[in-house]
């Protein structure tokens, strides 16, 4: 089993750069393409056309970048014990990453 997580621990860091950079760039483009057909879509429905709504959307992509970016760091800061400098290739696989699934979440790429 132990030899699996250290694979598993690096995917999983991918994965948290990937949503770090779809979050980011969904709050890049804040009230122009993200918004209009981005994540949150229709999450805030109640809010929609209104300043709250745009307000709460913003604090969701904030707190998922925060949450990612904990979540990457810390998976970063365990893996580089074992792998050392080649951490440094995981946010290319992330970057990879979000270019394959990127367009799901987001109109533009």
């Amino acid at each position: 089993m132990k030899k699996f997580l250290m694979p598993i621990m690096s995917f999983f860091a991918a994965v948290a750069f990937c949503v770090f950079l779809v979050f980011l760039v969904d709050l890049a483009i804040f009230d122009r393409v993200g918004k209009a057909c981005g994540i949150w879509e229709s999450t805030f429905q109640a809010y929609e056309e209104t300043a709250r709504g745009l307000v709460l959307m913003a604090n969701m992509d904030m707190l998922f970048i925060l949450l990612s970016l904990a979540i990457f760091g810390l998976l970063i800061l365990i893996l580089f014990k074992h792998y050392s400098y080649r951490v440094l290739l995981i946010p290319i696989l992330g970057i990879v990453l979000f270019f394959v699934i990127g367009y799901r979440f987001l109109c533009f790429i």
